[in-house]
């Protein structure tokens, strides 16, 4: 991948090697928790993609899954209080599960967030340093 880069930009260096599959990975593991459909991630999508999209039109895209997400994870909440005063093991466990599958999948969330804008950025600088490898040689030519 490196070699591939420095066609475009000679001073390309890795900072760090990863697995791209990771991303990936990640992804499946989302999609398998059940907390979002199809629909729900094309909704934010379009809203995302779309340049003259407003901060409240993403909010609105995402409020269905938020809302119903909360909602789940306050019903284990009650549950395991309910459980809680009936010494009851499996509802319990039962109840500490949900909660942790919701914590997990935020954690999650984030964890694909932070790659999604590191990937971002990465593809910012280097437009940037492409840019400003093309103004160089420009001067370049113009000097000569």
């Amino acid at each position: 991948m490196l070699e591939a880069f420095r066609t475009y930009h000679t001073t390309a260096e890795l900072s760090a090697t990863t697995d791209p599959n990771l991303v990936f990975d990640l992804r499946a593991k989302l999609d398998a928790g059940g907390h979002y459909d199809d629909f729900e991630v094309d909704r934010v999508v379009e809203v995302a993609l779309l340049p003259t999209s407003k901060q409240s039109e993403l909010v609105a895209a995402l409020d269905p899954v938020m809302d119903r997400l909360v909602k789940r994870y306050k019903a284990a909440q009650e549950a395991l209080a309910i459980a809680n005063e009936r010494a009851n093991a499996k509802a319990i466990e039962d109840a500490k599960g949900e909660m942790d599958a919701l914590v997990l999948f935020k954690g999650d969330m984030a964890t694909l967030s932070v790659s999604a804008k590191k990937s971002d950025e990465d593809t910012d600088d280097a437009q940037e340093e492409e840019k400003g490898e093309e103004q160089d040689e420009a001067q370049e030519e113009a000097v000569a």
